[in-house]
This record gives C-alpha cells, structure tokens and sequence, in this order.
C-alpha cells in the first residue's frame, strides 16, 4: 500500500476503534493495520503509539474463547517487530503488559485444546492465568457468537442466564436485558415462549403455569442480533421454570455445554445462520467447552469443519451432539444434569413448604396414596416408548414413567451413526404378540464399531427374558463374488404391521451389508424370529412405504434407495407375496439359487444435468444421488419423493441440492421439482446458459423422460410394468395395465 492508501486506512482504523465495543474486534482492525505497514514500522511510528494505546485488555476467558492460537501468535509477533523498530516503545509499560498478557491467553488457548507441550514451551508465566479461572455456574449457558463490524468479524462465546420473575396469566413473557437488533426486534423470544409452553405439555408436567423471565448475557456491552442462541435459551428457560414449579424432576443445562440453535414455535430445532457457522465452531472449539450442541440439519457442515481442526489440534476431544427437537436436550446426561426425588420425598418437601396452608389431614392422605402407589407399583406396566441415555435403554409407559432397564453396551451408537436427515431407525418398537393387552419388545441392533453386525431380538416387557434372539448370519453364494457369501447383516428401519391379513403383524426389515453394498428387504414371523422371505439387491435401502397401492387387496411394498450398480437412485413396488429374489440391477451379485424377482414396476433416476456438472466440480468425494424419504400423502392422493441430487462445496460450507418428486396413486409423474439451493446454484453455475435458455422448471419438467423403467428384460424410458409379473398374475394382467400409467 502506498502511504496515501496507509493514511486512509489509519484514519478508518482510528474511527472503527472509537466506536466498536468488541475488544476482539479491536484486535483485528489493529492487526489488519499492522499487517499493512509491515516492514515499515518505523516510517508509520506516529500510527503505531497511537494504536498502541487502544490495545484492549483480554482478562475475561469469553473475550479470546475462540482465537486460532497461531492468529494472535501473529499478532504478538507484529507487536514484537513494532517494538523492536520504534524506541519510544522500550519502556511502554502498557505495551509489554498488552504483550505478556496477550502470551498468557496463546498459552490458555494451547492449554484448552490439548497442546500442553506447546503452551510450556511459550514459557510464559501463569499467574495470569490465575485470574482467568473459568467460572462454571449453575443455570448459566455457553452460547457462540459472532460480532461483525464494518466487514471485520469474529467468533466468540457470551454466557446466558434466564431469571424467571414471577407469573403470568396467558402465556410466557421473555424479555431482554441488552439491546436487541435486526429482525428480532419486537419479535424477540415468540418462538421460545411457544416451544416451552408445548415442551411442558407434551412432558404432562403438573402445576404447569406461565412465567415472565428476564434473558441477560455477560459483557452486557454487545448487542444482540439473530436467534441462534434461542435453544439455549429455551432449555435455560424450561429448566428455571421446572425449579420454579417445584418439580419432580429437574433439569441443568451443563455449564460446560455450549449451545447454539433456533428454534421454531413447535420446539424444533432450526438451523443457523451457515455463513456464521464456521466461526462458531472455532469459537467452541478453541475454549473450554466440554460438549458441542449443534441442529441435527448441520451435522455434515460441522463434523467437516471439526476434522479440519482435528488434524491441526488432535488432542482436541471435543463431543459434537446434534439435536433436531428441544426436548433431547433434556435425554442426554453429557448435555444437562437431572435430579429426581423420590415421591414420598418430594411430596413431604412440597407439603412442608405449604405447611400453614396445608392441613394434617391433607397431607396424610397424599403421602398414604403415593406410598400404596410405590408398594402396588404403577397402574400401567404396559411399554409403549423408550429412551437412550449412554447404553442404557429404559422403557416407558404412556404417561412417561420408567419401567425397565436393559444396557445395550457396544450397540448404543447405533443412532448417530446414521446421518439420514429425515429417517428414524426405530431401534427400540413395542408389539402384543399374544394380544394380553402387555407389548413385547423389539430390539434391532447395530454393532457401533463394526456397522455392518447386529441382531434382532424379541424380550418381554420387563426386559428380563428373551423370546427370540436373530443373529442375522445368512448362508449365501454369488456367482462372481465368493469372498461375499456366509455374512452378518445388520437391521434398519423395522416395520411392525400385519401384511399378509392374519391379523398377526409382521417384522419387516432392512438388513445392510456395508462392505459389499448389499442391502436385504425381510420379512419375519414376529413370533419366533424366522424370516419368511426376503429380496436382494446390491445398494442402499433407505425408506419403506406399506400399503394397498392398487386397490388389489394385496398389501405392496414401495421400497427406494441407492442402486449401486448403476449410481442411481430407484424404487420399486412389489406385492407382499411376490418379496423374493433379487431386483434387476447388477449380476455382480446373483444367487445361484434364486431368480429374478417378480416385482410390478421399477424406476431409475439418472442424475440432473446440474448433478453432473457439480459431481465433476466438486473437490470432495462425489456424493451418489439417494432417494431418502417416501412420503405416502392418502389427502392428495400422490406418493412424495426427496432425493438428494448432488453435494456441492462452497469456501465456507457444504451444500446439498435435492428434488421434489410426485407420482399420483397410478404410479404417474405428476410433477418434478427442486429445492432452493438447487436453482440457486443453478444460476452460480450457469446451468441455465448451458441448456439454451430454459428455465430450470422447463428443464425439470422434461427431465422425467429421462426416468428409466424395468420392463421385464432392460431398463427403457417408456413406464412400463415387468412383464414377469403380468405372466405371474395371467389372466388379471388386464387389471395392472388398465391401472398404473394412465
């Protein structure tokens, strides 16, 4: 920069530090400027005392939680060479005390992520460090955040605490004690106050009241802008409210935890702002936080920011938990604290807190009801949902109350370890199979470490005996693929229903083998564990839909996934009866003994023109175009399909393009569309140029000709039913053809 462009930039640099409240961004607008004269310190020295003087002080841990220590490193040493060029700074008292300063918090940070080495290495003495002791206090959360100011930003944490003031007649009332800007404003909290109030009447809490609550943060000099901190604030929120309510049971959020996520008026977990996202990440991880929350949505975007950093900072052991509800906070005891009293206890506290209001009389009647409720145990010993917490599994009844405990030890991770945005794998289901009005329970497991191992095992309701137990070894041979035969599978999204109108239900299952891509559909005997049939094809099964589609009075399976032989996604449809054989995909991997399966009809979906051209872009491992969700829509009459189209990195975060698909009850295309990072990246890369003109709806629109459909013999673009299984059905063939297509 020449010395014109110099004295233009200190003069900005001069006015931005007259008028921001972040020290952090002090700091970078005062690096920007010394990164500017570098080399000419002592030509610019009149600039440096000046900047000197507005050196910000970093004693408390929230103001430099989040600074890459190699960034301020830099930043010392630009203050080094400035010292070492301009005399007047010899004895600078506030200058060598900015630097020493500064050096203590590179060696805190260092210290935080693992690189205990590094840090004494800096030989810096810790007496500082003594006094940046980080307070850990109850009722307090962790939130990240990011200050921008004239296009210079920077992440960093602020603590959150709510303080409930007294009770209100309708609804919540959350008011901010710091100033609040952007969308927000006259806005602020709504959604928060809905989610709670909801969260406290689907958990039945009792004496359920509204509250007015007051939100502060510490360093209570920065505005407030956005809603990611409104998880944080919500499980704040219900959390004070259920110590309020004198509650059972009650929650902390781990003052460890570091929260960020919106929230909508239901208690779902939204979002944040991606262009922010990364900055949040380093802000938790180069701190003190034991435990990263994160909305289930950003996950990838997350885990790929977090192995970057790891392989700068491996002994960095930070959890990331994703949530995509409220409500999980309160299941996971790494995320928040819980304490429950015992019934007889909490009741006596509660009646002696009230004891001038309360009768004898009154009181003794309550503790004879709860104690002949804890000898007689609970009216309802029926399971019918579950929780996870480490690897124990506890059942539920239908108010909530714990039943029975069973430790799952190495199969506990068998959820996170499945990334499919929009599926429950369902490990846990409840079934009557002797119709006693008690449901038995279904355990379908998935080794953790291995993946590809699991069980499936049937116990009764107190978890004590086992009625069945399934291994999932099957004995197989394929024709070209020896080392592939004799394999364990392991269980995914279980189906409970009565498919075959015995009224007895059936277990229908998705069974994978992750190192040979081979996915199973089965059927079991719900009763002894035996399975009745099963289809096979090589790829990834992701969703299942069960239902009479064509009004025959014969249950179908509508089943799609990743068709690996061709790098497509696809679906089939195939009657109950008929669930045998493979599909018509890849002869890598035929059974000897078994032929062709007679499904009804199957489709391929090709990639877009835009899939491929950012399959070819893109720097990362090309994602596979997968249908993962099947959406039945009886209202409407039409079948929803999502399929991730392609994945597409951008410099700051990863972006997943997807279409729309809708099929009418016949099996017909009634429309195709796109999501919005679909069109928008579209337009980024000039798709629309590249296909003359059209509109990406006009493309879309004649895009389903390029679908593929199994005839029988070959994949052709003409809808078409196989016609193996008109020649199974004879006579009735008729029916078929008059009904799908038309």
């Amino acid at each position: 920069m020449n010395p014109v462009e110099i004295d233009i930039l200190f003069k900005e640099t001069i006015q931005n530090l007259t008028v921001s409240p972040s020290e952090r961004i002090r700091i970078n607008l005062i690096d920007r400027f010394l990164e500017a004269i570098s080399e000419k310190e002592k030509t610019y020295q009149s600039y440096v005392l000046q900047l000197v003087n507005e050196l910000p002080s970093l004693t408390n841990p929230l103001l430099y939680a989040g600074i890459h220590p190699r960034k301020i490193q830099t930043f010392i040493q630009r203050l080094e060479e400035c010292g070492l060029s301009i005399v007047e700074l010899e004895d600078n008292e506030l200058f060598e005390n900015r630097i020493t300063e500064y050096r203590s918090l590179v060696q805190q940070i260092y210290q935080w992520v693992g690189e205990f080495d590094v840090a004494e290495e800096i030989g810096t003495s810790l007496v500082e460090s003594k006094a940046r002791r980080i307070k850990i206090i109850p009722g307090e959360v962790i939130v990240p955040v990011v200050e921008e100011f004239n296009g210079v930003s920077a992440g960093r944490l602020r603590r959150l605490k709510v303080e409930i003031l007294g009770a209100t007649k309708d609804s919540h009332e959350i008011k901010p004690n710091f100033g609040v800007v952007g969308a927000e404003i006259g806005n602020f909290a709504k959604t928060v106050e809905s989610a709670v109030a909801q969260l406290a009447e689907e958990r039945r809490v009792t004496n359920h009241r509204f509250w007015k609550a007051s939100v502060q943060f510490e360093l209570l000099h920065a505005w407030h802008t956005g809603s990611s901190a409104n998880l944080a604030m919500a499980g704040a929120f219900f959390s004070e409210q259920m110590i309020v309510e004198e509650q059972q049971e009650l929650f902390w959020i781990n003052p460890g935890a570091c929260v960020s996520g919106d929230l909508d008026k239901y208690g779902n977990v939204l979002p944040v702002n991606p262009d922010s996202l990364l900055q949040k990440v380093e802000a938790a991880f180069f701190s003190w936080c034991q435990i990263f929350i994160i909305p289930s949505a950003q996950l990838t975007e997350v885990t790929d920011y977090f192995r970057v950093l790891n392989e700068e900072f491996p002994n960095r052991k930070l959890p990331v938990v994703a949530v995509s509800h409220l409500s999980e906070l309160f299941y996971d005891r790494r995320v928040t604290q819980f304490k429950k009293e015992t019934t007889i206890v909490h009741t006596v506290k509660k009646a002696w807190r009230r004891r001038k209001s309360v009768g004898a009389i009154a009181v003794i009647s309550i503790l004879i009801l709860v104690i002949s409720s804890l000898i007689y145990g609970p009216v309802d010993r029926n399971p019918v949902g579950f929780k996870i917490i480490g690897d124990l599994v506890t059942t539920l009844n239908k108010n909530g109350r714990s039943l029975s405990e069973i430790k799952i030890d190495k199969y506990n991770k068998v959820i996170s370890n499945l990334n499919f945005p929009g599926i429950n794998t369902n490990p846990i289901n409840f079934v009557d199979i002797n119709n006693d009005g008690i449901n038995e329970v279904l355990l379908s497991l998935v080794d953790s470490e291995l993946i590809r191992d699991g069980k499936l095992i049937l116990m009764d309701s107190n978890l004590k005996d086992t009625l069945w137990f399934n291994d999932l070894n099957f004995e197989v041979e394929y024709l070209k693929h020896e080392y592939a035969n004799n394999e364990s599978y392991a269980p995914y999204f279980p189906i409970l229903k009565d498919v075959t109108g015995d009224d007895i239900p059936e277990l229908l299952v998705v069974l994978k083998q992750f190192q040979f891509f081979k996915s199973r559909l089965a059927i079991f005997d719900i009763r002894n564990g035996e399975m009745l049939s099963v289809i096979d094809m090589v790829g990834d099964l992701y969703s299942i839909e069960i239902d009479d589609f064509d009004h025959d009075g014969i249950m179908d399976v509508f089943s799609c996934g990743h068709f690996k032989g061709f790098d497509f996604s696809g679906c089939f449809l195939v009657d109950v009866p008929n669930l045998e054989g493979f599909l018509p995909l890849h002869e890598r991997y035929w059974d000897e003994e078994k032929e062709i399966s007679k499904i009804k009809l199957s489709f391929m979906i090709p990639h877009t023109y835009l899939g491929k051209i950012i399959h070819k872009m893109s720097t990362s491992q090309p994602s596979q175009s997968s249908i993962i969700q099947i959406s039945n829509d009886i209202k409407n009459n039409q079948i929803n399909l999502i399929q991730f189209e392609a994945t597409y990195d951008t410099d700051v975060r990863r972006v997943n393009t997807y279409l729309i698909i809708r099929l009418n009850e016949k099996f017909n295309i009634k429309s195709i569309g796109a999501s919005s990072e679909y069109d928008l990246l579209s337009k980024e890369l000039s798709f629309i140029d590249r296909l003359d003109g059209v509109s990406v709806s006009q493309y879309l629109e004649s895009f389903q000709d390029s679908l593929l459909w199994w005839n029988g013999d070959e994949w052709t673009n003409k809808p078409s039913l196989n016609h193996r299984f008109l020649e199974y059905v004879g006579d009735d063939s008729t029916r078929y053809l008059d009904y799908y297509f038309k």
